[in-house]
């Protein structure tokens, strides 16, 4: 092929293509998304060079209309995680409003429009508290606990009681944001304020200040700072403007020509920039700050939206007084009572996230040169096709043709075609670095924990065709301190679109991190979790239940009664845990909020119990190991019946000693004697112990429905989420334990009466409920597969006739 005969416009053409997401392509190649056979996947690359005197009808998918973001494009029908269940029943978003445990779910208070995180010291109460008043009933509030002491707040102010209070000691804002602010649990809310706990606001008003960012279309902002009250900021561009005359009419600012701007005003921190001790983000912004962390993300909050010099900018009609406490730093030096290791450590985050950055840009530029230098090199071997194949379809494009139909029958053969040949083709050197880590058509869907060692973009169909005596490449992966991850995907998931590859961090863990000190020194995260949901009426038995977890083990607190402070008091294990406080709300509440796949999946189990079992027979690193031996996806430990209570049979212990675990069973309730293999007969164990690996846990977590808050059903629902529920998931008899059947959740239940029953009287109605949606879901599942195998047929060519060209 003469490369002199390519055009400049059609080389710019080819570049782009071969640098599309692979989010562009799944669709024309079966992907759950498709809607049309007729649909043309290159319709937005189209668009970008739309010159041509000739259009071309296509029927293109509301997904990929112009105005349609590259993370809206990239979403999958269903969500990581959930594959095996019913579309209709998946609820991969929440909120962090609390609902009652009674009453009629429906009737519920819904969600509110905006959100205000506050990370707070209880030395701090005052201010903060002030802080709160400025913000109305459409605010929900979640409060930052880095001292420990939650309990105080509630006893102080009535409006704590409806907060939710997170406690982690010696945690930093960013810590907490990361874990417990997912973007999936804040899809609810229009604006996140994410607030130091030192602001003065007697210049401040919530709603007016929401007015003035919709107004100007701000992504994201903060109120500007009065430094003659307050700490002068580091960064002329953050100080109030009192200049009523300009564009914005006084009320907004997004550049300044002061300090060090003179020369440069469309740089950072001139433009497009605010600080971290007063953020507010969007809800489009927020998803791509989530995926990055510490100092210096203030720097590179332009990356999270399109236009940063007209999206990014400080409200000047509604001013704080920066009053710079640096309450936090004295959590540092836990002997001295110093923060000067904490300051230390900033700036060490800040010097790594910024050579983590330029590290990802490079690494994303260099992708990007890489595929242009195929255009400017001759073609040879399979290429030759390659080249040939897409220049041809940017003449034909140019062209244009009458038959709509032929054409886009045309385009889907030929890009089958194109595909095999492109993952045949294309270099060492280049195929590791495009922007998809697998091309949905390799097989296994673009996951984006795909991990694989081979020498181009289909290594895992490739490999066994070749019989080449030559070793593969290895790709090596780039490591991420602390990372949960064993490798940065190169695929990016929802919101982190515009940031580089290399830097998107989209797991983490509940473990806690030093303030002081190296990063990479700090301790890893343990291998399981153990998550209890808690009153402090049984300390006692929490306290037993604790110690028979190793330090392999990371451990979060669920308080329904908003007692918190005295855990720590108490227990000395207590201020290594984390403690999570909303008053009267129930365990599956708290795990649809707190315990999102990403969030956890640094851990190989995850055990969700109760309170009341009661453990002198049980060993937690006994229990995997048995667990890890039988292949259990799903298990819980077996019960016994002559010190607690039972429900079902096949939970119960089986003391004979012929083995280490049980699968099914023959009697009892549920009619197993006639079939075993129906649940609860079999593939099936109870909510209030159950213990399940990370792969099982994306999937139960996506069937939690955010507003039956008491998990009633899903236990028997739990077979969904592993290969063959007959064989992982099982009840293990060497390691049991006594359900001793307190009611303490229950006596949360009716304020005026201190009574359960309308607590027992929703669990069922919930019950009831979630059985009808995924009823409703199974059917709805079978409709949609029946219309495709319909649609299949139609287009299958008549027995023994020749298929269509």
């Amino acid at each position: 092929m003469n490369m002199n005969l390519i055009t400049i416009q059609e080389k710019q053409k080819l570049t782009i293509l071969l640098q599309l997401p692979c989010a562009v392509f799944p669709w024309s190649f079966g992907d759950g998304n498709s809607t049309s056979g007729d649909s043309h996947m290159l319709a937005r690359f189209w668009a970008a060079f739309g010159n041509s005197t000739s259009t071309v009808e296509i029927n293109t998918p509301a997904i990929l209309q112009q105005n349609a973001t590259a993370s809206e494009i990239a979403a999958p029908a269903v969500p990581k995680g959930a594959e095996r269940l019913p579309p209709k029943i998946v609820v991969s978003e929440s909120d962090l409003h609390l609902r009652r445990l009674w009453g009629e779910p429906r009737q519920d208070t819904p969600p509110r429009k905006y959100l205000l995180a506050l990370t707070v010291g209880y030395s701090e109460r005052a201010n903060a508290n002030a802080t709160v008043e400025k913000f109305s009933d459409k605010f929900d509030v979640v409060l930052f606990h880095y001292d420990g002491r939650t309990t105080e707040w509630d006893d102080e102010f009535e409006w704590s009681k409806e907060a939710i209070h997170i406690g982690a000691r010696k945690q930093a804002k960013w810590w907490y944001a990361k874990r417990f602010l997912h973007p999936s649990i804040v899809a609810a809310y229009e604006y996140i304020f994410l607030w130091d706990e030192d602001l003065g606001v007697d210049s401040f008003d919530a709603e007016e200040y929401v007015r003035i960012v919709k107004k100007h279309g701000l992504e994201i902002s903060q109120p500007a700072l009065d430094n003659t009250r307050g700490k002068k900021s580091a960064y002329a561009i953050t100080m109030r403007n009192n200049n009523s005359n300009s564009s914005s009419g006084g009320e907004v600012h997004k550049s300044t020509i002061a300090g060090n701007c003179t020369d440069d005003v469309h740089r950072r921190p001139c433009s497009g920039f605010v600080e971290v001790m007063a953020p507010v983000f969007s809800k489009k912004a927020w998803p791509c700050n989530d995926l990055i962390h510490g100092w210096g993300l203030d720097w590179n909050f332009w990356r999270c939206v399109d236009d940063p010099e007209e999206q990014i900018g400080v409200v000047d009609a509604q001013f704080v007084v920066h009053r710079g406490v640096p309450s936090l730093g004295r959590q540092g030096n836990a002997q001295l009572g110093e923060g000067g290791k904490v300051r230390a450590r900033a700036w060490r985050e800040f010097a790594d996230f910024r050579a983590r950055i330029v590290i990802a840009e490079r690494a994303q530029a260099q992708a990007a040169a890489a595929a242009a230098a195929l255009l400017l090199a001759p073609p040879t071997g399979a290429n030759v096709v390659i080249f040939a194949f897409l220049l041809n379809l940017v003449r034909m494009k140019g062209k244009g043709n009458s038959n709509s139909n032929s054409n886009s029958i045309l385009t889907v053969v030929s890009t089958v075609a194109f595909g095999f040949l492109i993952g045949v083709a294309f270099p060492v050197q280049i195929a590791p670095k495009l922007q998809c880590g697998l091309f949905s058509w390799s097989g296994v869907g673009g996951d984006a924990n795909s991990s694989f060692s081979g020498s181009n973009i289909l290594g895992r169909f490739w490999t066994p065709l070749r019989n080449t005596s030559t070793s593969a490449v290895e790709a090596t992966p780039i490591q991420q301190p602390n990372s949960t991850s064993e490798i940065v995907a190169a695929a990016k998931p929802k919101g982190a679109d515009r940031l580089p590859p290399n830097v998107v961090v989209s797991e983490s863990d509940l473990h806690l991190r030093r303030l002081w000190g190296n990063p990479r020194e700090d301790t890893p995260p343990g291998k399981y979790l153990l998550a209890l949901t808690v009153g402090f009426t049984e300390k006692g038995n929490v306290n037993a239940t604790v110690h028979k977890f190793s330090d392999k083990f990371d451990v979060v607190l669920f308080h329904y009664d908003g007692q918190t402070t005295e855990w720590d008091e108490e227990f000395e294990w207590s201020k290594k845990a984390l403690h999570i406080s909303a008053r009267k709300q129930s365990k599956w509440w708290y795990a649809k909020r707190f315990m999102h796949p990403s969030i956890v999946a640094a851990y190989e189990y995850i055990f969700l119990w109760d309170e009341d079992l009661e453990v002198s027979f049980f060993d937690a690193e006994e229990y995997v190991r048995i667990v890890r031996k039988h292949g259990l996806e799903i298990s819980q430990p077996g019960l016994d019946i002559t010190r607690g209570k039972k429900t079902y049979d096949v939970t119960i212990r089986r003391s004979n000693g012929s083995s280490e675990i049980h699968k099914n069973t023959i009697g009892g309730p549920g009619n197993c004697t006639g079939d075993v293999h129906q649940r609860p007969c079999s593939g099936f164990v109870e909510v209030m112990a159950p213990v399940l690996s990370r792969k099982a846990w994306a999937c139960v977590w996506h069937m939690i429905q955010n507003d039956l808050i008491h998990g009633w059903g899903i236990d028997h629902n739990f077979w969904r989420c592993v290969d063959d529920p007959e064989e992982q998931i099982g009840v293990v008899d060497a390691q049991y334990v006594a359900h001793r059947g307190v009611p303490t959740l229950g006596r949360q239940g009716n304020p005026e009466l201190g009574e359960g029953g309308k607590v027992r009287a929703r669990a069922w109605r919930e019950y009831s409920d979630f059985r009808n949606r995924m009823i409703r879901a199974e059917r709805a599942q079978a409709r949609d597969r029946e219309a495709a195998a319909a649609a299949a047929l139609l287009r299958a060519p008549p027995s023994g006739a020749a298929p269509k060209t």
